[in-house]
């Protein structure tokens, strides 16, 4: 079972909506491009890239420039975690292994949104 957390943000203005909207489009992009080198890194040596590795390799990223060096981690975790769990059930030798996808890149997002848009 997935919790949520609901964060509402009543008092912000159009400055700081559009400021975190930024951040969170940020985020994302880290996401993707980290996803993007576990994936490759699988494709070609079919091994795990871990973390550690992959937070080398998007060092370079300007999305990483962009984060703090702690979000940025935690992000590359959240990476790790979602592409591991695909893996572990691969592991497991489920009788529908076939089922198991790997796990997906974030969808591009237009703009931020805005409170009273």
């Amino acid at each position: 079972m997935y919790f949520c957390i609901k964060q509402q943000f009543n008092g912000l203005t159009k400055e700081e909506c559009l400021t975190l909207g930024e951040l969170c489009r940020i985020a994302k992009n880290l996401y993707n491009a980290g996803l993007y080198n576990v994936r490759q890194y699988y494709f070609e040596h079919k091994e795990f890239l871990n973390d550690g590795k992959n937070c080398h390799l998007v060092k370079t990223n300007e999305n990483h420039k962009l984060l703090n060096s702690n979000i940025a981690q935690q992000i590359l975790k959240k990476v790790n975690e979602a592409f591991q769990s695909s893996f572990d059930l691969a592991k497991q030798g489920k009788d529908n292994y076939k089922a198991i996808s790997l796990a997906k890149y974030l969808k591009r997002s237009r703009r931020p949104k805005t409170i009273g848009d």
